[in-house]
């Protein structure tokens, strides 16, 4: 009787077992629990409300190989995250959202699909056969929207691809931005020159229309001026910005007190070009009428996010911090901001600073900001040959934040108040000067052109022949970010800057920029010293060279104290080079150490405390028994 008690029991374990385990996972199909820290795993607001938005049924191909296995875990799983990402969009856009899943094997009608559709094949270098893992995706009225090569690359961004595909697919109307300045965005077919990267991510929400020229008013259609650093606008040009804002019209600028890029251009020119008029002395009338200021010659530093450059001194080749290249992490963000809230890391070559003019009526809302350990460093510096370490040595921070970006909204007058100039010949931009502007001015201010470049925040690849941009910062997600807020549609805001994840060993960090700061200027000292050494030295032999006369004693005496002084401090320098990163890599040490023993070792007393507590449990049991 207790084995056939003992066997029911055993069984009705078994079936309840199985039995909650298909009710769970029927009931709970939906349910997800989100661990990680950025919240990867977690559809976005900005993702729901996009498919919410879905009016027109949406179809999508997954082409997936049967054999992709093969190509490494790293496929499986974006396999994986990407079919429970498209399950869960069907969900929530009512079934607006269609999914087919096509196996594109060799010679099949699927692989014609595939192939037609523009899905790019993967060599499977164990089998000789190609592999596929791309979407293509149409709308009711014929919009195509094709992800060739769905890459492990780009795993932190896969919801950022795909609502960009669904987003593209449903709005047929986009925004159009007006794109003016001198940075070559659009690249250069003679020269070979691709476009930038940041072009590429705005144009998947926006439609881009390039202004050139005189312009003595700005389209309707215009929903947003885009100034990318513009240097060469007439005064007719100016005036069509001034009444565009005054109308109404939202403003998207990034004015640079010194464009690294344009500066690389003009040094490659053959004759040199004559010096280019920068755009914060061709905006000077209308930032002085919105009430805001860029120092035209000072740039910023900031310590704790300076980025490490090589350079060569004395005929060597080192690693130093340079200044005036910096990240800056999530506390330089306004967090509460729609432009800036999900941002984790920027890159800032040469930037400038944001203030207040006074008297001005306008509101400057800081959008991201250097750290306390910033200052301002003379653009003379920097602007035609560079010295990181010197800028290291004399750098003293002035313990204040400086705004690198910055919302400007209020109410503003025009930079022509008592009517147009004489260059605006136009009848209709006469008859319709405003003296005022009817709404706040929406202008969204960064004092940095160089942030928009490539270098700044895309890593280039060579995938099977074709180009494949990776983000590392979230520079080109601000310039989105910053469009969709002043288009008025914040729908898109969340989906960005998700997947960045920047885990630097903050201590460690800090420890290696305070040794380089001290090490720079106890070596700047040790070396003023060791040339005024060499210095007198040279004078000695250069008065017996030239008077043919014998040093003294005391002379050649002075010669072999200043020689041996010499020597005592070059060994002083490489002391300090030595030591310069000492703490730090005993630092390291100390946590490589902590990371590969703390587990075994806490593991080692526990089972060292379980087994005193078992046998000390047995002792006591065997002398109740006796």
């Amino acid at each position: 009787m207790p084995r056939l008690l003992t066997i029911i029991c055993l069984g009705l374990a078994i079936f309840f077992f199985v039995a909650i385990n298909i009710w769970a996972d029927r009931t709970f199909r939906t349910a997800r629990l989100d661990l990680t820290e950025d919240r990867l795993y977690t559809i976005t607001d900005g993702t729901r409300s996009v498919l919410k938005s879905i009016r027109e049924p949406i179809r999508l191909r997954f082409y997936v190989s049967n054999g992709l296995d093969d190509l490494g875990p790293a496929y499986v799983a974006l396999h994986k995250r990407a079919s429970e990402l498209l399950e869960e969009y069907g969900r929530i856009s009512g079934g607006l959202l269609r999914v087919e899943y096509l196996d594109p094997k060799a010679f099949s009608p699927e692989e014609d699909l595939a192939v037609a559709d523009g899905i790019q094949a993967i060599p499977n270098t164990l089998e000789d056969t190609q592999l596929f893992l791309g979407l293509s995706g149409t709308n009711s009225t014929d919009g195509r929207y094709v992800i060739a090569h769905l890459a492990p690359e780009r795993a932190p961004f896969l919801e950022y691809d795909l609502t960009r595909m669904v987003h593209d697919l449903a709005t047929p109307k986009k925004t159009v931005i007006g794109l003016l300045g001198d940075l070559p965005l659009q690249g250069n077919r003679i020269r070979q020159a691709r476009p930038w990267a940041v072009l590429d991510a705005v144009e998947r929400f926006f439609e881009i229309r390039a202004m050139f020229g005189t312009i003595s008013q700005i389209d309707e259609e215009i929903d947003i001026v885009w100034l990318a650093e513009p240097g060469q606008l007439d005064e007719t040009t100016l005036y069509a910005l001034d009444q565009f804002a005054m109308r109404g019209g939202r403003i998207l600028a990034f004015l640079d007190p010194y464009s690294e890029v344009l500066a690389a251009a003009q040094r490659g020119q053959n004759p040199p070009p004559p010096p280019r008029t920068g755009s914060l002395e061709t905006l000077a009338p209308l930032l002085e009428a919105w009430g805001i200021d860029i120092p035209a010659r000072k740039v910023v530093g900031d310590r704790p996010g300076a980025l490490q450059v090589q350079m060569q001194k004395d005929r060597r080749v080192i690693v130093t911090d340079y200044l005036t290249w910096f990240m800056a992490r999530k506390a330089a963000f306004a967090g509460d901001d729609l432009v800036t809230g999900n941002l984790k890391l920027m890159q800032f070559r040469s930037t400038g600073h944001i203030e207040a003019r006074d008297g001005a009526e306008t509101l400057i809302e800081p959008l991201v900001q250097t750290s306390s350990m910033a200052n301002e460093i003379d653009l003379a510096r920097i602007e035609y040959a560079p010295d990181p370490t010197g800028i290291l040595a004399d750098f003293i921070p002035a313990d204040r934040r400086f705004v690198i970006a910055a919302r400007i909204s209020g109410p503003v007058k025009s930079a022509w108040p008592d009517g147009p100039p004489d260059s605006v010949t136009d009848e209709a931009a006469v008859t319709a000067h405003r003296t005022a502007a009817d709404t706040p001015l929406a202008l969204i201010l960064v004092a940095d052109s160089d942030v928009l470049s490539d270098h700044t925040w895309v890593e280039n690849r060579n995938f099977l022949g074709s180009n494949l941009s990776v983000p590392y910062t979230n520079n080109g997600d601000f310039v989105v970010n910053a469009l969709d807020q002043l288009s008025g549609s914040p729908a898109m805001i969340g989906l960005r800057g998700r997947g960045i994840a920047d885990r630097g060993f903050t201590i460690l960090e800090d420890m290696a920029q305070q040794a380089e700061q001290q090490y720079r200027s106890t070596e700047r000292a040790l070396r003023e010293k060791i040339e005024s050494l060499q210095r007198q030295i040279a004078d000695l032999q250069k008065t017996e060279q030239e008077h043919s006369a014998i040093l003294t004693a005391e002379q050649q005496s002075e010669i072999d104290r200043a020689r041996g002084e010499m020597l005592d401090l070059r060994r002083e320098l490489r002391d300090v080079r030595f030591a310069l990163r000492r703490d730090v890599s005993t630092l390291k040490t100390t946590i490589t150490a902590l990371n590969m023993w703390t587990i075994p070792v806490l593991i080692g007393l526990l089972a060292v405390l379980i087994a005193g507590w078992r046998l000390l449990r047995n002792r006591r049991y065997r002398e109740v028994r006796s």
